[in-house]
């Protein structure tokens, strides 16, 4: 029972810190996602070199993973040292609705804070991650990750589409979220990221009325992609991308890609 209350408060406390409304109403000056405060990187992106030219090698087109291949590729505890991992259940995941950006342009990243991303994956799974542990009292830095496959040219079509709106939203936009309440982010502005995968994508994004920020990086590994949203419960201005989250997790799904591909 405590473990099924811990991760339904940790899946809404994230929603809250980062602004998702995915999981709303369910029961390291990092190099690989910057701070709050990191300068965007040149170009108006974050991204490795065009896909298949930068970025680590590993991500060599391995197989679309299935949900159950999805789920036993998520970081889990004592995979990176310092952090909990929760897997969120798949009712958890998909209350978070369609919210509709007010700009056509900037639905890209109003579909990242909901449950229904577009294109949509074939297989997506969910989770939370906290530094230090489950006490939320003694919670810094949280995030959630969202591992996702696709088919054809849908991994490629989707980070190109949010690559788009990060440059075509960077003075802000507004949503209606999937339970139909107005939310308002003022800024959207990329920053660096390590090398991983085919290629990757990191913007912040901040609140207008909290004025807090929070991170996104975005890696695609052949049709797979990860996902990693971070925010900070005590100090929202100090919130950094676990690199070692990242990294690790992104080992994990192309590792998997490989073996599934034979």
């Amino acid at each position: 029972m405590r473990n099924s209350v811990s991760r339904a408060l940790v899946a809404v406390s994230v929603a809250g810190v980062l602004g998702l409304t995915a999981a709303c109403s369910s029961d390291s000056g990092s190099d690989s996602g910057g701070d709050g405060d990191k300068k965007p990187s040149q170009g108006g992106s974050s991204a490795g070199e065009r896909p298949g030219a930068g970025g680590e090698p590993g991500a060599d087109g391995g197989a679309s993973l299935s949900q159950p291949q999805l789920k036993k590729a998520a970081l889990v505890k004592g995979d990176v040292t310092g952090f909990e991992f929760q897997q969120m259940t798949d009712k958890e995941a998909a209350e978070g609705g369609a919210p509709k950006a007010a700009d056509k342009e900037c639905q890209p990243l109003a579909a990242m804070l909901g449950s229904s991303p577009v294109p949509k994956p074939s297989a997506a799974v969910y989770g939370t991650f906290t530094e230090g542990g489950d006490d939320l009292s003694q919670v810094g830095l949280i995030g959630m990750v969202r591992l996702s496959s696709y088919s054809g040219d849908d991994a490629t079509a989707f980070v190109e589409e949010l690559r788009g709106a990060v440059t075509a939203c960077a003075k802000g936009f507004s949503m209606t979220t999937g339970d139909g309440s107005k939310q308002v982010f003022s800024e959207v502005k990329p920053v660096d990221a390590a090398k991983l995968g085919d290629e990757v994508l990191a913007y912040r994004v901040v609140d207008a009325e909290a004025g807090a920020p929070s991170l996104y990086t975005v890696v695609r590994s052949g049709p797979n992609v990860s996902v990693f949203f971070a925010g900070n419960m005590v100090d929202p201005k100090k919130v950094e991308m676990p690199a070692a989250v990242v990294k690790a997790q992104v080992a994990k799904i192309e590792n998997a890609a490989k073996a599934a591909k034979g």
